[in-house]
């Protein structure tokens, strides 16, 4: 997975509308995870926000909203935060030496009813583990059930 030939805009400049710069890794494996999801659904993540997203990727036309979370933990666990706007479909990719994999998805009002806890940012998270989402070929037959994806 990289980024477009036609991708000119620096890690920096994108890191600042993501995350404070001290953290410059995180901000680049996510990157990648939207990226990745883009690939798989046919657009390519909003990079022109003058902040962050607020936990919302990817709009998809008059359906549904997506926030991608990566993960370089192994087994993942996806994470939402419990002070961002909750996206209709959060989807966890896994991260590991230069290559994302989309692990699964699974509804955010289903995710705010895990557990939470702090897992050393602060601000607590709900959480799932990865075997208990739902599969991404489920995620592409609603796509292509809505004409979004080229199947």
């Amino acid at each position: 997975m990289h980024l477009p030939d036609n991708f000119n805009a620096t890690w920096q400049e994108i890191n600042g509308r993501l995350k404070p710069t001290e953290n410059k890794h995180c901000n680049k494996v996510g990157l990648l995870g939207e990226f990745a999801f883009g690939e798989f659904c046919g657009l390519y993540p909003n990079l022109n926000k003058s902040q962050a997203d607020n936990g919302i990727d990817f709009n998809l036309p008059l359906l549904f909203t997506v926030d991608v979370k990566t993960s370089v933990k192994w087994p993942p666990y996806l994470l939402l935060k419990t002070n961002v706007s909750v996206p209709d479909i959060v989807v966890l990719v896994y991260y590991n030496e230069g290559n994302p994999r989309l692990m699964g998805w699974e509804f955010g009002s289903v995710i705010t009813t895990k557990p939470v806890k702090d897992f050393g940012c602060g601000t607590p998270s709900y959480y799932i583990n990865s075997n208990e989402l739902k599969p991404m070929e489920k995620l592409k037959e609603r796509l292509f059930l809505r004409g979004l994806s080229d199947g």
